[in-house]
């Protein structure tokens, strides 16, 4: 199968979000300067939790059920710039939900934010 995008995914298949790539602006002329990529500091979060996601689901396929053990998902301890390790799992008989608390970043009620993932891997900033 032929896929005619920008940038090679790993993947013949374009409905992996998180194999897409990002667009970054500059106002520096091109061929003159080189402007460093600089990538939201929120995708070190969600990248974390969909390799959660990934082990998850080849847990699940070999026990029958989720886990909210790491070590059993073979995640060892991981340094994040903006968010706290480990990441909380919690599951029950058919679902999970792990997330990350950020480090930084209160909302307007001074609560620490957190991104979240669930086993349909839909991801939310909470």
């Amino acid at each position: 199968e032929d896929n005619w995008v920008w940038s090679p995914q790993g993947l013949i298949n374009m409905h992996f979000p998180e194999q897409w790539g990002f667009v970054q602006f500059s106002e520096r002329m091109v061929g003159q300067e080189t402007a460093e990529y600089m990538p939201p500091p929120e995708e070190e979060a969600k990248g974390v939790l969909r390799g959660i996601y990934y082990r998850q689901r080849t847990f699940r396929e070999a026990h029958g059920r989720y886990t909210a053990d790491l070590d059993s998902l073979g995640m060892g301890h991981q340094l994040l710039r903006n968010y706290l390790w480990p990441p909380k799992i919690q599951v029950t008989d058919h679902l999970f939900e792990a997330s990350l608390e950020e480090v930084v970043d209160l909302d307007e009620d001074g609560e620490i934010s957190r991104w979240v993932i669930r086993e349909d891997s839909k991801t939310w900033k909470d």
